[in-house]
């Protein structure tokens, strides 16, 4: 990190935490050091040993990351986003202290999960892929714009059960129903991104600090409210301040009263980390908040994160609101055909089946999703159809998942040809294809990895396939 001779220093914007810290010089050398990124691999779509191939041969390093085993660290300044694996979904990058509430979470396929404050995406796309093409992520976010980064990147990914909802965390309807896992990762003021972001060195303080608590305290209670008996709550910040962390659990589980909520250690093996706070400016804490974690930039060469997980009791009050069903399937008419042209039939799209999407529209939802009577969604599921065409066209999301799958009207295609096709240039059919190009939509693919749609053209003197791959989804472009 490096900040300029005016900004305030880290050693003293943090001085009061130096008795908390094990080894404060070691500490002050981490926040000066750049911070590591680290990439994921899609559970359904990539090996991470074919991920961390792929980046050595476009020559970005990478190590295994030992606690998550699909995961990689990189180097600071590796730019892996700005390659073809990336934009066709094959991956995801994120700091890796972000990945812990997630794994701590534990979600399981088919489960009902709650993440309040989704954006701008990271964790609620793990959740999203964790549940696999089962269950219900309702991601939701109180800001509309903060929720487009979101929903480009569930589309990427093909995360088809996940249900976008707009509305203050802190007073998430009853009726949106039970879930069996609540995220409260909470706004905060972010101290434990300096590494990234030093700017945040000169707005932090405890009037800050002062300000965000009492917002923090409203959203892990409401967490606690919309999980089910025996549920599991995962509360995480990405600061230091006890005042936000330790202190927050503390008031929320004395709130709800003797019993009503359970610390449950968090420990993840090979992820280095230190133990809650037992007490803090004279203030015992209750007991068991020991069992929560502490990230500190020095320990594992993260960001700051805190993490606790609660528990509720199975004969513990709950929320007796259900949820609704997505909307009932559509015509097999208005869909069949597309899947009959690619050789594809219903049993490929697995657990997943069309439902409407606006007037002209169909998405893609697992059968069991589950949405929330209230609030209304802002989107639901993952683009299929578009049906205002001479022949209904297949989204780009869609494309992704079913392209590996096709038995006609699919082509493979070489780096260079898929280089091209994700840049939206078009393709010579040449020799390189052995059957005539047919006219119409044909789906492409790259070892393994769906690519898109693309369209047969001739202009009377060339036959070429032309991409349909999305501007906002090109390599280096505004949406990656």
């Amino acid at each position: 990190m490096r900040v300029s001779s005016d900004s305030p220093r880290p050693a003293e914007v943090f001085a009061r935490y130096r008795p908390l810290v094990d080894d404060w010089p070691s500490f002050l050398e981490a926040l000066d050091r750049p911070l590591p990124r680290c990439a994921w691999a899609h559970p359904e779509r990539m090996e991470v040993a074919t991920l961390a191939t792929t980046l050595g041969t476009l020559g970005f390093r990478s190590e295994p990351l030992g606690w998550q085993a699909d995961a990689l660290r990189l180097p600071s300044d590796a730019r892996a986003g700005s390659c073809l694996e990336f934009a066709v979904g094959g991956f995801h990058l994120q700091e890796e202290a972000s990945l812990a509430p997630v794994a701590l979470l534990d979600p399981q396929p088919g489960e009902r999960i709650l993440d309040l404050c989704a954006a701008p995406g990271g964790k609620a796309l793990r959740i999203a892929l964790l549940l696999g093409r089962t269950g219900t992520l309702v991601a939701n976010d109180l800001v509309s714009g903060r929720l487009a980064p979101l929903r480009f990147h569930m589309n990427r990914l093909g995360a088809a059960n996940v249900v976008m909802t707009r509305w203050d965390a802190s007073s998430y309807p009853r009726a949106a129903g039970a879930f069996d896992r609540v995220l409260a990762d909470v706004p905060c003021t972010c101290e434990g991104t300096s590494r990234k972001s030093p700017e945040v060195l000169a707005r932090v303080g405890l009037r800050e600090i002062s300000r965000m608590r009492p917002i923090q305290v409203g959203i892990l209670s409401q967490a606690v409210r919309c999980c089910r008996p025996g549920g599991l709550i995962v509360y995480s910040t990405c600061t230091y301040a006890p005042e936000e962390n330790e202190s927050v659990v503390d008031e929320v589980v004395r709130g709800f009263g003797e019993g009503a909520l359970e610390i449950v250690p968090a420990r993840l093996p090979g992820l280095r980390s230190a133990p809650g706070l037992a007490a803090w400016d004279g203030r015992r804490f209750v007991r068991g908040m020991e069992g929560a974690l502490r990230l500190w930039p020095h320990l594992h060469d993260t960001g700051g994160f805190f993490v606790a997980v609660l528990r509720k009791p199975e004969d513990g009050p709950g929320r007796r609101a259900e949820p609704r069903s997505a909307a009932p399937a559509v015509d097999e008419e208005l869909w069949r055909p597309v899947l009959d042209r690619f050789g594809l039939t219903g049993e490929d799209l697995g657990e997943l089946r069309p439902v409407p999407r606006g007037r002209r529209r169909l998405s893609l939802v697992p059968a069991g999703l589950a949405l929330p009577g209230q609030p209304r969604p802002e989107a639901t599921g993952l683009p299929f159809l578009r049906l205002d065409s001479h022949f209904p066209k297949l989204a780009t999301p869609s494309a992704l998942v079913l392209a590996p799958l096709a038995r006609d009207h699919a082509l493979d295609l070489d780096r260079p040809a898929a280089e091209t096709f994700v840049r939206r240039s078009p393709i010579p059919w040449g020799p390189r294809w052995s059957r005539a190009a047919a006219p119409g939509w044909w789906l492409t693919r790259y070892a393994g990895l769906g690519l898109g749609l693309g369209e047969a053209a001739h202009d009377g003197h060339e036959a070429r396939l032309e991409s349909c791959f999305p501007k906002a989804w090109v390599p280096g472009g505004s949406g990656g």
